[in-house]
């Protein structure tokens, strides 16, 4: 599911809630730094990005007997 699919979902807010989470804790440790493009010096590579997206369900639980 990309960004735009699951902006149309009921459960938009859980979505954006964990996106938020995630660039937080991702900027929190120090893996990425925001800047504007303008900022980008000449000749040097974007790396693109993409929100991908997927629901966890809980299907339930599975017993085993030995």
């Amino acid at each position: 599911m990309n960004l735009h699919q699951a902006m149309k979902q009921p459960d938009q807010a859980k979505f954006l809630e964990a996106m938020e989470e995630e660039v937080t804790a991702h900027s929190r440790k120090g893996h990425w730094k925001v800047i504007p493009i303008s900022a980008v010096p000449k000749g040097e590579k974007i790396l693109d990005s993409v929100w991908a997206k997927r629901k966890k369900r809980f299907i339930g639980t599975c017993e085993v007997r030995i």
